[in-house]
């Protein structure tokens, strides 16, 4: 198992190197992670897990997340990481998609549907063994014999099923081998030129395929130190970045975005970081231009999706070109753009991004149509709209399903969404298409505008747009909102917007 084999060549390569460390100055080394991770994962066995069987991790981010999902897959069953905080009927939905055996939850916490639910106490810990160092010396050389036969295994069969939503909102398991997740952190490694000298400061979800592989498999098989700082605040997350020696710091937009905008932000703070690296949404200009700005420091970004492990393409910190770009493949990795007949375009021409590679899935558990929807000939079909541009960087447009088809015109949502965020007033702002009878969908802007805005209207930013964008292109109408909605990453939901319209035209 290619994760599996990561932590434990790192703690056989140097067993006191600090694996994990939190705000609190815990601190957990190489050796004892490998250690804990070979107990937990003979306890699954003796509990009944099975090679295969899935196994719920719903846990919140910190070393206890990092050992259950790691024993998980040690222990040959497979990984299903979940957030704490799901809503009971999308939880419901993933149990009756996967039929897990087991889940591993917080002390206190219950998982309703598997037959066995446990918490990492209850795998790691047995009063009744700690009675003489003979127990605790062959629970231990149980364990890394466990653990050292978990790594020597090159199967090319699923060690995580990562729920995603895609365009329709249903929640599809993706598939990974360990392999697959090894190759995709050990990449990222590359392209970030991460090693053991590297702190990287844990702020994203674990349970999401960006936050595992950016935040904790990527510093695993590079042998650098994650470092956790619980709920993310700016000036907090800036003060641990100071203390920790924190080297490399991986976000969402919103996260840079609210690093440089908060006053009570030190710059000194962030000294000691060489690289940043954005995920999950697309950067804006502002966010890339007022970030550099502010501390010196470029973000790096990437391009992926969970069916691909996830990075597809990541830029450098230090490529001169940058902004609205998001870079060459990662090693390993093939892209190419088609059109609707599945030729490869020309260079600069638009279509829908192909990848292949070792990172790609495989396939959405128990939906073969599915998978032989997006999976043909080698090549996953991302259903991402894109083009290569003269560098040979990517450049994502938008989703195919988020393309907009008015009077037989294509609007791509985030060409409106950059200019609308020109606007000094305006905060964020998310495009959809809205229903006409006569133009088939008609261009709607959702805007969130900044704190303290005032004398805005929703004329003034239609007649803003109206004037920067072709008559096409620019919204017919403008709604303002508080907030726009979110989901559990923090990123502004074009699918939640569209909820949302859609209940208020009912």
């Amino acid at each position: 198992m290619g994760l599996v084999r990561s932590l434990w060549t790192q703690a056989r390569r140097d067993p006191g190197l600090i694996a994990l460390a939190d705000w609190a100055g815990r601190s957990v080394s190489y050796a004892h992670l490998a250690l804990a991770v070979g107990i937990a994962a003979g306890r699954l066995r003796d509990a009944g897990v099975r090679p295969g069987d899935r196994v719920l991790v719903c846990l919140p981010n910190g070393f206890d997340f990092v050992q259950a999902y790691y024993s998980v897959i040690a222990a040959g069953a497979i990984a299903v990481p979940v957030s704490p905080r799901l809503p009971a009927a999308d939880f419901g939905r993933v149990l009756n998609d996967c039929h897990p055996s087991a889940a591993i939850t917080a002390p206190g916490a219950e998982a309703p549907g598997p037959k066995v639910s446990l918490t990492l106490a209850d795998l790691t810990h047995d009063a009744a063994e700690d009675d003489g160092a003979g127990q605790a010396a062959a629970r231990a050389r149980r364990a890394m014999t466990l653990l050292e036969a978990a790594a020597a295994k090159a199967e090319d069969s699923p060690a995580a099923i990562l729920y995603t939503s895609g365009t329709t909102g249903e929640p599809k398991g993706v598939m990974l081998s360990g392999e697959a997740l090894a190759a995709n952190a050990e990449a990222m490694g590359e392209v970030s030129a991460s090693g053991p000298e590297d702190a990287h400061l844990c702020t994203l979800p674990l349970h999401h395929s960006f936050g595992a592989t950016v935040s904790m498999n990527m510093p695993i098989a590079t042998g650098g130190r994650i470092v956790f700082g619980g709920q993310f605040i700016p000036a907090g997350a800036a003060r641990l970045i100071r203390r920790a020696r924190v080297t490399v710091w991986a976000g969402v937009p919103a996260m840079f975005a609210a690093m440089a905008e908060r006053a009570d932000v030190d710059p000194g703070d962030l000294d000691s970081l060489r690289m940043c690296i954005s995920g999950g949404a697309a950067l804006p200009g502002r966010v890339f231009r007022g970030f550099s700005d502010r501390f010196g420091i470029q973000i790096a970004e990437g391009y992926g999706l969970t069916e691909a492990s996830p990075v597809v393409t990541a830029t450098r910190a230090d490529d001169s070109v940058v902004s609205g770009a998001v870079g060459p493949p990662i090693p390993g990795v093939s892209v190419r753009i088609v059109d609707e007949f599945g030729e490869e375009t020309p260079q600069g021409q638009a279509g829908e991004v192909c990848v292949s590679g070792p990172g790609v899935m495989l396939g959405y558990y128990g939906r073969p149509c599915d998978t032989s929807q997006v999976l043909r000939d080698g090549w996953l079909h991302t259903g991402d709209a894109g083009f290569i541009d003269e560098h040979g960087y990517l450049r994502i447009l938008d989703r195919q399903n988020d393309v907009i088809n008015t009077s037989g015109y294509k609007v791509y949502p985030v060409e409106v969404e950059e200019t609308m965020r020109q606007h000094p007033a305006v905060d964020d702002c998310l495009v959809v298409g809205q229903p006409h009878p006569v133009r088939g969908e008609v261009v709607a802007a959702h805007v969130q505008l900044k704190p303290g805005a005032r004398g805005v209207s929703e004329r003034d930013l239609l007649l803003f747009c109206r004037r920067r964008l072709a008559n096409y292109k620019a919204p017919a109408c403008v709604i303002i909102h508080e907030a726009l909605p979110v989901n559990e990453m923090g990123k502004p939901s074009r699918q939640l917007v569209r909820a949302q319209g859609e209940m208020t035209q009912q």
